[in-house]
């Protein structure tokens, strides 16, 4: 948050920044506010939770409604607290609206700089190299990110599956080969050879 807010704060000096449109100076001012918020609600966060002992930490996260379950009378459950639940989770939702602004800010400033030919560096074709280079990185890291996350959902499901069935159903991998180390040691044709 501090990262994003400092960068946010450096843009705003550009001087060609004046040269293209107000909602991109917009849009950093906005990614601004929002990443110091998120580092402000942290540090409330950290305050408030840090000196709580276990017990005071669930009175903390509990809503005061208590549910028992009909097979197990004795068991208690206690609801979690709607209040806590967005208490704790607002700074990361601030942050994350504040790199998206930031990100579509600079990406937007690139491009009114371009179709607007504010010159930004020197070089005839700087700013549309800087555009594309921009928006492939971007494009890159959200892509590998979004991929990882898919696979890693993917991943999780198929570990709730085996838990649910219970592991004495689950098959291991490693009994289809013989040799199983060797398997994974050589690729494709050089373990025909080994």
């Amino acid at each position: 948050g501090g990262l994003l807010a400092s960068a946010s704060s450096a843009i705003l000096t550009l001087p060609s920044l004046d040269n293209v449109h107000y909602a991109a100076r917009g849009l950093f001012i906005l990614s601004l506010m929002l990443s110091l918020l998120s580092v402000y609600f942290t540090i409330l966060q950290q305050r408030v939770l840090n000196n709580q002992d276990a017990h005071a930490l669930r009175l903390w996260l509990w809503d005061g409604t208590i549910y028992t379950v009909p097979s197990a009378p004795e068991r208690v459950l206690r609801r979690s607290s709607l209040s806590s639940n967005i208490l704790l989770q607002s700074p990361f939702e601030l942050l994350s609206i504040s790199i998206a602004l930031f990100l579509g800010a600079l990406g937007f400033y690139l491009g009114l700089a371009y179709a607007s030919k504010v010159r930004l560096s020197k070089g005839s074709d700087s700013n549309i190299a800087v555009l594309i280079a921009f928006v492939a990185a971007t494009f890159f890291a959200l892509a590998v990110f979004g991929q990882s996350l898919g696979q890693k959902d993917r991943e999780m499901a198929k570990c709730r599956q085996i838990e649910r069935d219970g592991l004495q159903g689950a098959h291991d991998p490693s009994t289809d080969f013989e040799h199983a180390a060797a398997e994974f040691a050589y690729p494709g044709k050089d373990r025909e050879r080994a």
